[in-house]
C-alpha cells in the first residue's frame, strides 16, 4: 500500500520590495499532483431561499411594471446565472406573510403553497434544482402573483426560513437568504418597519 500524496501542491514567493514604493509581490502557484484520481475538487451546490415581499405595496408600478413584476424578473435572471455554474444549485420561494389564513407565511412545492404551520420534517421538496426543476420554480413565482396580497411581516417569515434551512437531509450544502421588498411591508408596526428596512 502506498503513502497517499498530496492532491493540491502550492508554493508561494515573495518578491524583493521595490525601491520606489517599497511594496511587495506575493505569488501563489497551486497545482494538482498525484494520481489522476487525485486533485478533483467535488463542486457542491448551494442552497438559497428567495424571500417575496407579496404585501400591497408590491402592486405599486416600478417603471413600466410592478414592484413584484420587478422581482420575479431579477429572479429569473438570477436562476439563468445560477443554471450556467457547474454546480448544483437548488432554490426554495417563500411568500413572506404574517397570522393565519391566506395572510400565513407560505414555501413553495411547485404550484403548492404550504403554509408556515403545516411545514413539518423533511423539507428538501421546498428546494428545487436550478438544472432540472426551474420549471417548478417558475409555477412557484406563478401561482404567488395570482394570490391576494398578503400582510408581510419579518419575524414570521424568517422563522418559516430557518425551519427549511434546519430540516434538508444535508445540512453541510452552502445555504444563503436573499430577501425582495420594497422595504414597506403593509399592516406592520414601526418597529417592524425598521426591521424590513433594514434587511
Amino acid at each position: 500500500h502506498e503513502p497517499a500524496t498530496t492532491a493540491v501542491e502550492m508554493n508561494k514567493t515573495l518578491s524583493s520590495p521595490n525601491p520606489e514604493d517599497g511594496s511587495y509581490t506575493i505569488t501563489l502557484d497551486a497545482y494538482a499532483k498525484g494520481n489522476s484520481n487525485q486533485g478533483q475538487t467535488e463542486v457542491t451546490g448551494t442552497d438559497v431561499v428567495i424571500v417575496v415581499d407579496h404585501s400591497d405595496s408590491m402592486n405599486n408600478t416600478m417603471g413600466d411594471d410592478t414592484r413584484y413584476s420587478k422581482a420575479v424578473e431579477a429572479i429569473n435572471a438570477f436562476i439563468a446565472e445560477a443554471d450556467d455554474s457547474e454546480s448544483d444549485h437548488r432554490i426554495a420561494i417563500v411568500r413572506a406573510g404574517h397570522g393565519t389564513g391566506n395572510s400565513e407565511t407560505a414555501a413553495y412545492n411547485g404550484a403548492t403553497a404550504t403554509k408556515s404551520s403545516s411545514i413539518t420534517g423533511a423539507t428538501d421538496d421546498y428546494f428545487k434544482s436550478v438544472k432540472t426543476q426551474s420549471a417548478d420554480i417558475s409555477s412557484a413565482l406563478t401561482t404567488m402573483g395570482g394570490e391576494t396580497t398578503v400582510t408581510g411581516y419579518v419575524q414570521q417569515t424568517f422563522n418559516t426560513v430557518q425551519t427549511l434551512l434546519n430540516n434538508r437531509s444535508d445540512t453541510s450544502r452552502n445555504a444563503i437568504v436573499i430577501f425582495l421588498s420594497d422595504g414597506k411591508m403593509h399592516g406592520h408596526t414601526s418597529g417592524q418597519a425598521d426591521e424590513t428596512s433594514r434587511c
